[in-house]
């Protein structure tokens, strides 16, 4: 019982043959130091019910880890080894308040008194020689409408800009330093686009039409500021059309989001993961780091769709996806290739680590089958044709890596299905 890898005991409840190192204590850790659950990719926007669904997911983990740790320390106990799993069974308790409290604040957003009475934040920026009417008049048009900072001159002016998420800028127009549309144009080419609205003392027809020319928002010398109702007005209107553009601009991200997922299965699409691929493969060989390439099949799924249907058929490769998801490493993609087939792109992961991991998804496939997770009344297997860019060695293309991962998922196939196969890719350099 001392050594490493040894069997369960045989009044244990867990399945006989199954060892210790076969049970997965917070996932595939390819890499020491790494975080024991998948994470969400943040290059990626998180909406709340995916957001709801990925906690879920991960809460999953450590519960099964908690109970799976809890058996063994029963073990344990009997062979008089009291402490062996205590620090397992307090990490995962850890983890499962985390995301407890994750889950609490998301369907329950903690309340903020504040939040109502939150207003937009604007920034005036002043010319040189200001006269305190313009002040009052500020106060006076944006009572109630903003928050108003101040800042006085050009430089300290840019450098708030580019440091706070201002929704307005009142800018002026003349300043030691070049004009309040070299202003503009200098933080718009950092890719903020605000609105600019052009207040100035010394203002004349030219300027009026310089500033909509170059794409101001509004242009208000001190004579149109003095009627009264004039600039409030304005920066209503700006305002509404800001929060208009930003509700579309999510709108838009949660199209471009959707565009790059299966509609069934909630992964990426063909599409999307081969540009990954193609992105991974480039960083790759420009850095000279290891890159595994999986292509995975559901054995016998053309017979759960005969004898079963299709929704049921679409139900298996669903939880199917969702749990291939749940193994991988945040900075790892997974995607729909076609029918049953999944591709797996596994960036700065050797050909040992590929393996490693992949066989622990068969796996937890398997006794995924086995415990009807699937709703099947039969076990589940997977086919995995692997390969591989060795740094060291030959380099290839996206295509030639997808052309091996699917000649040795064919391999695997042909010899008798549930098993790994592994082929290199590409070819040696002369």
């Amino acid at each position: 019982m001392n050594n490493k890898g040894a069997a369960i005991p045989s009044h244990s409840p867990w399945p006989p043959g199954l060892h210790q190192e076969d049970i997965s204590f917070g996932g595939p850790l390819l890499h020491q130091g790494e975080p024991p659950l998948s994470r969400l990719n943040p290059a990626l926007p998180l909406f709340r019910t995916e957001r709801l669904q990925g906690l879920i997911r991960e809460l999953r983990s450590p519960l099964t880890i908690l109970i799976n740790v809890m058996e063994l320390q029963k073990v344990a106990d009997h062979y008089g080894k009291s402490n062996t799993f205590l620090e397992r069974i307090q990490r995962a308790s850890e983890e499962i308040r985390e995301r407890l409290e994750a889950l609490s604040d998301l369907i329950e957003p903690p309340c903020d008194s504040t939040s109502e009475t939150i207003q937009p934040l604007a920034l005036w920026i002043e010319e040189e020689g200001t006269n305190g009417a313009f002040l009052r008049i500020l106060q006076r048009e944006l009572k109630d409408l903003v928050a108003l900072e101040r800042a006085k001159g050009f430089e300290e002016g840019r450098s708030r800009l580019l440091s706070r998420p201002y929704d307005l800028v009142l800018c002026g127009y003349s300043f030691p330093q070049g004009t309040g549309l070299e202003l503009m144009e200098s933080v718009r080419s950092t890719g903020r686009f605000l609105p600019f609205i052009i207040l100035t003392q010394r203002g004349n027809e030219r300027i009026a039409a310089q500033c909509l020319d170059a794409g101001c928002t509004g242009y208000f010398s001190l004579s149109m500021l003095r009627e009264r109702g004039r600039l409030r007005n304005k920066v209503k209107k700006v305002l509404e059309e800001t929060q208009r553009f930003r509700k579309w601009e999510v709108s838009f991200q949660e199209v471009q989001h959707l565009a790059m997922l299966d509609g069934l299965t909630s992964v990426y699409n063909r599409s999307f993961i081969e540009q990954l691929l193609e992105m991974e493969v480039r960083r790759a060989t420009r850095y000279r780091l290891p890159l595994c390439v999986a292509l995975i099949d559901l054995d016998g799924f053309k017979e759960v769709n005969d004898r079963y249907g299709h929704r049921q058929g679409d139900e298996v490769l669903r939880r199917l996806a969702r749990s291939l998801k749940s193994f991988i490493r945040a900075t790892d993609y997974i995607g729909r290739y076609g029918g049953d087939e999944f591709l797996v792109v596994l960036p700065q992961v050797d050909l040992l680590n590929g393996m490693r991991l992949c066989r622990r998804m068969m796996r937890q496939i398997t006794r995924q089958g086995r415990a009807e997770d699937f709703v099947l009344p039969f076990q589940l297997s997977l086919s995995v044709g692997l390969t591989w860019l060795d740094p060291a060695g030959h380099m290839a293309t996206p295509s030639q890596l997808i052309e091996a991962a699917d000649r040795a998922l064919y391999e695997a196939k042909r010899k008798g299905k549930n098993r790994l196969c592994f082929l290199p890719s590409g070819t040696h350099p002369a």
